[in-house]
C-alpha cells in the first residue's frame, strides 16, 4: 500500500497480522484519546512451528502521532502498555 493515512481510530491505526507479506509506504497515523496503539504487528500463534504463517511487513517512510494523555484508550484491547508501536507473537 502506498500513501497511506489513519486519523483518530477506535483501536490500532494500523493493525497487521494473519501472515501479511507486502510493503507499506508513506504511511501516517494519529492517534486520538480513545485510539489503542499506532501499529500492530503480530502473526498467527502457530507461527512459531510454521514459517509460513509469520507475518513479515516492510514499511517505509511512516509517521506515528501518539497518545497526547499517554493512556491507551480501546477498550478491545488485551494490553494497555503505553505504545505507539506493538510487536508480537512471532
Amino acid at each position: 500500500a502506498k500513501h497511506v493515512s489513519v486519523l483518530f481510530c477506535g483501536d490500532d491505526g494500523i493493525d497487521i497480522d494473519q501472515g501479511y507479506n507486502g510493503v507499506i509506504q508513506f504511511a501516517f497515523v494519529v492517534l486520538a484519546a480513545d485510539s489503542n496503539h499506532g501499529a500492530e504487528v503480530d502473526s498467527f500463534e502457530e507461527a512459531a512451528t510454521d514459517n509460513s504463517l509469520r507475518t513479515f511487513p516492510v514499511m517505509y517512510n511512516a509517521h506515528f502521532v501518539g497518545h497526547t494523555g499517554n493512556e491507551v484508550g480501546s477498550a478491545s484491547s488485551d494490553d494497555d502498555t503505553v505504545a505507539t508501536i506493538r510487536l508480537r507473537e512471532g
